[in-house]
């Protein structure tokens, strides 16, 4: 699995928007903290 298989059986599973090209990556895909704090903070949005 690689990282855009994973991104997009996030977007699906929690109903998030995660783009290739967000700055913000790096910091959103950092550790399962931070993924799950972006999950919060955007889903259904």
């Amino acid at each position: 699995i690689d990282a855009l298989e994973i991104a997009m059986a996030i977007s699906q599973k929690f109903n998030v928007q995660l783009q290739a090209e967000d700055e913000r990556n790096e910091e959103i895909f950092f550790s399962l903290r931070t993924l799950n704090n972006f999950i919060k903070e955007n889903r259904g949005s």
